[in-house]
Formats: structure tokens, sequence, C-alpha cells
């Protein structure tokens, strides 16, 4: 038996087209949508890492992604 995907995997896969092709402006609120929906998810913080504008945005969400990941 098989899972359906969540409303979170929906608009992960969502942005990762948008991402793909080269829309990161249309896969952000994708993916903070995301975030909020389950902050407990580190995939939507990695994701927004990739497409961050500056390095200190980045750095902020790459350190999200580890606390949600490091989180049981």
């Amino acid at each position: 038996m098989t899972q359906s995907p969540s409303p979170n995997d929906r608009l992960i896969a969502e942005a990762r087209r948008a991402i793909e092709q080269d829309r990161p402006a249309d896969a952000r609120p994708l993916l903070e949508r995301a975030a909020r929906q389950d902050a407990g998810d580190p995939r939507p913080w990695l994701l927004l890492a990739g497409i961050a504008t500056t390095p200190r945005e980045r750095r902020a969400y790459l350190a999200l992604s580890l606390i949600h990941i490091s989180e049981p």
C-alpha cells in the first residue's frame, strides 16, 4: 500500500519544478508555505537556501534546516 503525497510533498514538488524552470520567485512562496505547514520538515529550508539571493539569507535558511534535521 502506498501513501498519498502530503500537502507539503505537493508544494515542494511544485516549487522544485519552478526552480528547475528557473523561476525561483514562483518557488519561494510555495516553500515558505510548506515551511509554515510543517515546521519540522527541513526540505523547504534547504530549497530556500538554494534560491537565496544573499549569503546571509542562505546561511539563515541552512541554519533552520539543521535545526529541523536534528529534531527527533
